[in-house]
């Protein structure tokens, strides 16, 4: 039965995984192109990956208590959600402070990756680091904590927890780091606008700019953005690099 249900398992996490892939495709193809055509199929990709990635989750859960309860019954070992012996307060408020301190560090924080020069390798580098961190922090206190080994599930839960932590932390530190450590030249150079994003859209407050061969979206504040007309086809950017190696746009004028 437990067999049968883990090749289950397997095909429906490969449809996600199918899922996920097709809404991708769009995104690279149209990510940078105009028009409402182009708009459609990323929406419809992004929904996908949405979907696919809430499906996946939802699965994961249901297939965990699955297997545990059966397990349960075979071997008589007690299933448990979790293994980790959480205080009381935080199981019963720890879904709505970690919902506080995921929106809060995102908005305050994360955001500022918004206005990186240079696409999103910044992100993507933080991103690797928070995960090399928080393995390697989680190895050291592994050796301190010798009893974080007794149960593979308690140790595998904690290791998820830990990366979890130092990913957010590493992405929402990285560009404040960057930018308060940052060197003081300033390179200011005056680059094509592609188009304003207007107000009313989920998109508001950005404008997209042609850079080489490729479109940087920035978020320059609402004081500069409401001085843009739909006239103005260039700005200037006054570029800095930051502590880490990072260049970021520091301020933005017309010409």
């Amino acid at each position: 039965m437990l067999d049968e249900i883990k090749k289950l398992e397997r095909k429906t996490y490969l449809k996600f995984l199918a899922g996920i892939v097709i809404g991708s495709i769009p995104l690279f193809i149209f990510w940078n192109t105009k028009g409402t055509v182009a708009a459609i199929f990323i929406i419809a990709g992004l929904l996908l990956i949405i979907i696919s990635l809430l499906g996946f989750s939802a699965t994961f859960d249901m297939f965990y208590k699955l297997k545990g309860k059966l397990r349960e019954e075979d071997t008589g070992e007690e299933f448990r959600e979790t293994y980790i012996d959480w205080p009381p307060w935080l199981k019963k408020w720890g879904g709505l402070l970690f919902t506080f301190v995921f929106v809060f560090g995102i908005g305050l924080f994360a955001s500022r990756h918004e206005n990186n020069f240079g696409g999103n390798r910044f992100i993507w580098h933080s991103f690797i680091a928070g995960v090399i961190i928080g393995l390697l922090l989680f190895y050291i206190l592994n050796l301190i904590n010798t009893d974080w080994t007794n149960s593979r599930n308690k140790s595998y839960e904690i290791a998820f927890y830990i990366v979890l932590s130092t990913v957010f932390v590493v992405v929402c530190a990285g560009p404040v780091i960057n930018k308060s450590f940052a060197t003081s030249t300033v390179s200011c150079r005056q680059y094509p606008m592609e188009r304003i994003i207007t107000k009313h859209k989920t998109d508001k407050g950005f404008i997209h700019v042609t850079i080489g061969d490729r479109s940087e979206r920035f978020k320059p504040g609402w004081q500069f953005y409401n001085k843009i007309t739909k006239d103005d086809s260039v700005i200037i950017l006054c570029i800095k690099k930051g502590a880490l190696g990072y260049e970021y746009v520091e301020k933005f004028m017309k010409p």
